[in-house]
């Protein structure tokens, strides 16, 4: 049973500030130097003051970058460029983006979801985490007391009986829009009617939520909720019981997800031996093209074509030389797998690649896989022909996607999949609504 209720967000007040694409962000853990820079200097108080500040010199346990994250949220709250609103709401959440040549909608909605431990099996991960970030994001929470950015959760509706219901329930609300940010137009609504609202949390209690993105977020929460029990007792009525989480419909019309394509380097590529050692598994297509950089469309095509067939990817080594392998009829592929858990995660793509091609052709071991020692993750196919070209890897793997029925499938069997196995598009922003948990 999922847990959702209403909230009051902490909002930006548009009296104060004069255009919203200023003072949002990307989700911290996608913001790289340079970015966290653009945004420092593209408005005071942006977001990322609070999400991902900067270390400076002379800091220490008392003065640091999580107590001047608590200082901004205080004076801007102060100040009023910051407002907490005065209903409860969830916060219908719609991102309009370009995918293949369409325009699409992803549509959901944000509200508090009550924390579960993921043993009960109600909130579901699909990917490990790591100890580093969730320190980090924990004194975040401690120093804040507040969710300061969604939690990405899926949830099943085939029927799209909720998509409908917050379709109606949006026309005539006013959005909050923002254009043109990280190559979205992204629209909030807040939603205050209570029976709608309830009809929302019914639906929900029949649930369960799959994590697509912000494992480190919920995986923090969990750890203040048992932080703030200890030391209060347990108050089953207190905020830091919930969590603030974007929620959507995995079989939405809105949904995509991508490949993480892996770059090879630093490993002796020997393709007789790449072709003797996954000749048995896979048929060999060899393809050469112009080396002019451009991407040959036609086999990309069939690399997607193949998928509904069982696993296949293309390999690419440079000098406009492609390999498409496709899973060969007949051959029992989970038997060949030496991954423990249910065929569904053992004819994972990624599962396939590693086991097959990294660890088992290559000999890349499962700690420099981790460590990503010999391995790049790209998303983009042009970039990583760019790359091998370049010299700067050996050989590009390149993915089909994951879908989202393999996700739903395996979380749902508690089973993790692999490391980078899914690309969730476009990412939420932060600075849209705060959630306060203590304030």
């Amino acid at each position: 049973m999922v847990d959702i209720k209403a909230f009051r967000g902490i909002v930006y007040n548009p009296a104060k500030i004069a255009s919203m694409e200023d003072v949002v962000a990307p989700p911290y853990d996608v913001i790289d130097e340079e970015k966290r820079e653009t945004l420092y200097n593209q408005h005071p108080k942006n977001i990322v003051r609070l999400i991902l500040g900067k270390d400076f010199e002379g800091d220490n346990g008392n003065v640091n970058k999580y107590t001047r994250a608590s200082g901004f949220l205080s004076d801007w709250l102060e100040d009023g460029s910051l407002a907490r609103d005065e209903k409860p709401a969830i916060y219908l959440y719609h991102q309009t983006y370009s995918s293949g040549g369409a325009t699409k909608v992803r549509k959901g909605f944000m509200a508090a979801v009550k924390l579960e431990a993921f043993e009960k099996g109600i909130v579901l991960p699909h990917e490990a985490t790591l100890a580093k970030p969730v320190e980090d994001r924990l004194k975040l929470f401690r120093a804040t007391q507040c969710n300061l950015s969604p939690v990405f959760g899926l949830y099943a509706d085939r029927e799209e009986y909720l998509d409908d219901l917050l379709d109606k329930a949006a026309k005539g609300l006013p959005p909050v829009s923002l254009k043109e940010v990280d190559s979205s137009t992204h629209d909030m609504m807040r939603l205050t009617d209570n029976a709608i609202i309830r009809q929302v949390a019914e639906f929900m209690k029949e649930k369960k939520v799959v994590i697509a993105d912000g494992h480190h977020r919920y995986t923090t929460a969990l750890a203040y909720k048992k932080e703030m029990d200890e030391k209060s007792g347990a108050d089953p009525d207190a905020p830091y019981n919930y969590v603030l989480m974007f929620l959507t419909n995995m079989y939405g019309k809105g949904i995509s997800v991508g490949p993480i394509h892996r770059l090879i380097h630093g490993v002796e590529i020997q393709r007789g031996h790449l072709k003797n050692t996954l000749g048995d598994v896979f048929d060999v297509e060899e393809t050469r093209t112009a080396q002019d950089g451009k991407i040959p469309e036609a086999l990309f095509q069939k690399l997607k074509d193949s998928a509904r067939l069982g696993v296949s990817f293309v390999l690419y080594f440079g000098k406009g030389e492609y390999w498409l392998l496709k899973k060969k009829p007949g051959v029992n592929l989970a038997a060949k797998i030496p991954v423990d858990g249910p065929d569904e995660l053992k004819l994972l793509d990624v599962s396939v690649v590693h086991s097959l091609l990294i660890e088992g052709a290559l000999k890349i071991t499962k700690e420099d896989v981790k460590s990503q020692k010999n391995i790049i993750y790209t998303k983009n196919v042009a970039e990583s022909v760019r790359l091998v070209d370049k010299g700067e890897a050996d050989m590009a793997c390149l993915m089909n996607a994951t879908r989202v029925e393999q996700v739903e499938a395996i979380a749902g069997k508690g089973y993790l999949m692999p490391q980078k196995s899914t690309f969730f598009y476009p990412k939420l922003l932060s600075g849209l609504v705060i959630s306060p948990i203590g304030r």
